[in-house]
C-alpha cells in the first residue's frame, strides 16, 4: 500500500513540476459556419482553420471553432504531459464543435495558429505538438478523457501547426458542453 501511495505522490509531483502554462489566446473567441455535404471551412482569425471534406456531413451542420480557457483541460492534459518531460502548454484550448453529430471523415485538414509566446520555445530547441482529447472507457467502464498526440508539421511561413484531424476525436464528454467537439491542446515539448 505504501508503494502505491508513493507512486501517486511521485506522479503528481512529476506532472506538476513538468508543466509551465502560458496564456496564448484571448479567451472565449468564437466563429461558426454552416457546412453541408459539399464540404467547407470554418476559420477563427489568429486561432485556426478547419477544412471539412465533401461528405463529412450528410446535411447542413453548424460547425464552430472556439478558443477557450478552462481550468479542467490543462489539469487533465498534465497527465499526458508527464510522458513527454518538461512541457510548455497553453492554458487555453481550441474546441471544434459539430453539434449533434460527429463528422464522417478521418481527414479533416486543420491548421492552428501558434502565438509568439509559444513560437519562442522553438528557438530554445523545443518541438511543437498538438494533442486531442480522446474519450476512453468501454460500455461497462467510467468514461474519461485523455490526450493523444496527433502527427503534425509546423509551417514557419504561416506560424501554424498543420495536421489531419480524425472523426474519432469528436466526442460528447464532460468537457464538451453537450455537443460533439474535438478538444485540442498545443504544447512545446522541451528536449531532455
Amino acid at each position: 500500500m505504501k508503494s502505491i501511495f508513493v507512486l501517486i505522490i511521485w506522479l503528481y509531483t512529476s506532472c506538476t513540476l513538468a508543466t509551465t502554462e502560458v496564456i496564448a489566446f484571448q479567451t472565449d473567441r468564437f466563429a461558426s459556419a454552416t457546412i453541408d455535404s459539399t464540404g467547407g471551412s470554418v476559420r477563427l482569425e489568429n486561432v485556426g482553420t478547419v477544412d471539412f471534406p465533401k461528405n463529412a456531413f450528410e446535411s447542413a451542420t453548424t460547425v464552430s471553432i472556439k478558443a477557450t480557457a478552462s481550468a479542467e483541460i490543462p489539469q487533465i492534459f498534465e497527465i499526458a504531459a508527464i510522458l513527454f518531460g518538461p512541457v510548455t502548454v497553453f492554458t487555453n484550448a481550441v474546441k471544434i464543435g459539430t453539434g449533434l453529430q460527429p463528422p464522417n471523415s478521418d481527414s479533416i485538414k486543420t491548421r492552428i495558429f501558434i502565438p509568439e509566446a509559444l513560437r519562442k520555445e522553438i528557438a530554445s530547441g523545443a518541438r511543437l505538438e498538438i494533442f486531442a482529447g480522446i474519450e476512453q472507457g468501454g460500455a461497462n467502464e467510467i468514461p474519461f478523457t485523455s490526450f493523444d498526440r496527433i502527427d503534425s508539421s509546423y509551417n514557419e511561413k504561416t506560424s501554424e501547426l498543420e495536421f489531419e484531424l480524425f472523426g474519432g476525436a469528436f466526442a460528447k464528454t464532460e468537457l464538451t458542453e453537450g455537443e460533439y467537439q474535438a478538444i485540442l491542446v498545443i504544447a512545446a515539448i522541451k528536449k531532455n
